[in-house]
């Protein structure tokens, strides 16, 4: 079920790969209720929820209104409260405000400032098993950036000693930090990237004094903010990261085991979840150039899976079929239109892609699916065309939610329907050149003068960030 919750003029509205941004009811009345923190525009932050099965979202409401255009993160308690750390756009200070949940709705309380040393990025939270909280943050110094950390043992009315205290620092000077807490039974983890080089981790021991001594989980020429972790039910550590592949490993209290490649080629934005003790990766695969897929592995037997699409709506279309109106003729490109060649989508009668009003393109999926992207060898100009689909009985005519498909630019992405709520009731399959499929035809409309070429033809779309359920 894919739902449109808002738009966003924010630039980082999903950011970091890290963060916590889609939180989870545990307990008592509204156990499994999602809880979005939506960043809608540069300096506002709006939460919306849904109660299982999540179809049906509530009137986003405001938490936060003066937010730096940054990533932020977020925790919720076993009571389901909610506290979201952040900078602060005024000032760049880093400051966290709770959110009390009383009766199935939230109330924002008074924000905190967490530390006003100095200007700062890169806030993580997280509250421990006795109940403190705590809170990383970088504060810059010209190209430095140093990580510090504090805590709070009065559900965040104060952060260590006061705004001033810039609590603890962990690192010297580094040219880039990026840093994500979590909580485990016994101890709160620091995993954090330094000089894009080395991925670090650190521990502080519930009731303990000092944070142990880093450790080094990973050297690599390319360690970047692309890295999660998770502690599983059981206590295990897991850690996720891009360094070219995708890989994995984990820590359980005593010892690390080796590093696992889950995708050797790659993934943006991973995210790690455990099922039980399983470690499950959701993540970005690179497919083309603006274009990628959401994609899992998980850890079931003693390796991880090979990489699965998460939505069936996506992906290569199993059918591609072009008619030429002059020849009355198709033509099956199902595997040009998918592979990575240059100008080989086109009808052997025409040397084109579409040319003549009455060319078609029919698009066929086994499922229906909300968007196309086009890749032309040649872009078209001139002409037009129009989208239909098959309702049972004739084909529909609509207009694409990004408008007509005019094959006029190298790349189009074309948004067919909003959302799945927006998906046609009354779209059915029909049979194209032998084939029954959920077809959206494109048919010229107005001559081209320029006829298009078409390279590749996916329902596959440009996918920037994604946010994992906790």
């Amino acid at each position: 079920m894919k739902k449109l919750l808002t738009t966003t003029t924010a630039s980082h509205s999903l950011a970091p790969p890290g963060a916590r941004r889609l939180l989870r009811v545990r307990s008592g009345a509204y156990a499994g209720r999602l809880v979005a923190l939506l960043h809608t525009a540069p300096h506002e932050l709006y939460i919306a929820w849904a109660d299982p099965p999540h179809e049906v979202w509530s009137t986003p409401q405001l938490a936060v209104d003066d937010l730096a255009d940054q990533g932020i993160d977020a925790l919720m308690t076993d009571a389901g409260d909610i506290q979201i750390i952040y900078t602060e756009w005024a000032s760049n200070f880093i400051k966290t405000v709770g959110m009390v949940f009383a009766e199935g709705t939230w109330s924002a309380g008074t924000p905190v400032v967490v530390c006003n040393a100095g200007l700062a990025t890169g806030p993580t939270i997280a509250r421990d098993s006795s109940g403190a909280m705590w809170a990383a943050f970088v504060i810059l110094d010209g190209p430095f950036r140093y990580l510090h950390v504090k805590r709070s043992i009065d559900d965040g009315a104060t952060w260590g000693s006061g705004p001033a205290d810039e609590g603890t620092v962990l690192t010297s000077g580094v040219s880039q930090v990026d840093a994500k807490l979590l909580a485990g039974a016994n101890a709160t983890y620091l995993v954090y990237t330094q000089l894009n080089t080395e991925l670090v981790m650190r521990s502080y021991e519930t009731g303990g004094s000092t944070w142990s001594e880093a450790y080094v989980v990973v050297s690599d020429p390319v360690v970047d903010e692309h890295f999660d972790a998770a502690v599983s039910p059981g206590g295990m550590l897991g850690i996720v990261y891009d360094s070219g592949d995708l890989r994995y490993r984990e820590f359980n209290g005593v010892n690390w085991s080796t590093i696992a490649v889950i995708d050797a080629d790659g993934g943006s934005y991973p995210q790690l979840r455990f099922e039980g003790e399983v470690p499950v990766v959701f993540y970005l695969r690179e497919f083309a150039s603006n274009q990628r897929l959401l994609t899992y592995s998980h850890r079931r037997t003693g390796e991880f899976s090979p990489p699965e699409t998460v939505d069936p709506q996506t992906g290569v279309f199993d059918a591609v079929v072009l008619y030429n109106q002059s020849s009355a003729s198709y033509a099956n490109l199902t595997s040009e239109a998918a592979d990575a060649a240059p100008a080989d989508v086109v009808h052997p009668d025409s040397s084109a892609l579409v040319a003549h009003p009455g060319d078609a393109v029919y698009l066929g999926r086994d499922k229906r699916f909300r968007l196309v992207c086009v890749d032309l060898g040649t872009a078209g100009s001139g002409g037009a065309t129009a989208a239909s689909y098959f309702d049972g009985s004739q084909w529909r005519s609509f207009t694409p939610v990004t408008g007509n498909c005019e094959l006029n630019a190298s790349t189009q992405l074309v948004v067919l329907f909003q959302d799945d709520d927006d998906l046609p009731d009354d779209w059915q399959r029909t049979t194209v050149n032998g084939q029954l499929r959920y077809w959206v035809r494109l048919v010229v409309i107005s001559e081209f003068a320029t006829p298009p070429v078409g390279s590749r033809i996916t329902a596959v779309g440009d996918v920037q960030a994604v946010q994992v359920g906790r």
